[in-house]
C-alpha cells in the first residue's frame, strides 16, 4: 500500500475515533456549572444567565463520565443536557435540557422556560414528591430575577 493510502486510513481512523468520543448528551455548556449555597442549593450558569434552586441530596452529573457513576447500567435519556439530577430518597431524577427541539418521554413531568432567547426544559420523575417538583420546576430562572 503506498504512503498515500496510509494516510488515508489513518486520517478516517482519526476521524473516526474523534467523532465516536466527542459524541455527549451533554451541552458544551454544562461544563460551565457552578453551585453555590444559600438557603437553599443553587445551580448557576453566568454564560447561559440561568440558575436553578435545587435540593441537596441530588448527585449531579454535567457529562456522560459523570452520568456514568451515578448510572452505571444507564444511558442519559436526552440530548442538550445542561443538568442532570438523581436522588435515592424518595428514588427519582430529573433533567435540564437547553435548547432541546423535542423531548418525548411519558415517565416525566415537564415545563417549557425561555431565558435569554434560550429554551429550557425541565423534565422530572413522576416519582418526585409534589414539593420536590414545585421546587425544581418553578426555580429555574434568570441570574438577574431574584
Amino acid at each position: 500500500m503506498s504512503k498515500f493510502g496510509n494516510l488515508k486510513i489513518s486520517v478516517l481512523i482519526f476521524t473516526l475515533f474523534a467523532m465516536i468520543t466527542s459524541c455527549s448528551s451533554f451541552s458544551s455548556y454544562a461544563k460551565q456549572n457552578q453551585m453555590k449555597h444559600d438557603d437553599i442549593p443553587i445551580i448557576y450558569n453566568q454564560k447561559l444567565n440561568i440558575q436553578s434552586a435545587t435540593m441537596g441530596d441530588f448527585n449531579f452529573a454535567y457529562s456522560n463520565k459523570e452520568f456514568k457513576k451515578i448510572n452505571p447500567k444507564q444511558k442519559p435519556l436526552f440530548d442538550n443536557i445542561l443538568v442532570y439530577g438523581k436522588t435515592t430518597v424518595p428514588d427519582y431524577e430529573y433533567y435540564i435540557l437547553v435548547n432541546p427541539g423535542t423531548h418525548s418521554d411519558e415517565s416525566f413531568d415537564f415545563r417549557k422556560v425561555e431565558i435569554d432567547h434560550n429554551v429550557y426544559y425541565i423534565l422530572i420523575s413522576k416519582a418526585a414528591p409534589d414539593y420536590d417538583k414545585d421546587l425544581l420546576m418553578n426555580g429555574v430562572q434568570s441570574l438577574n430575577q431574584n
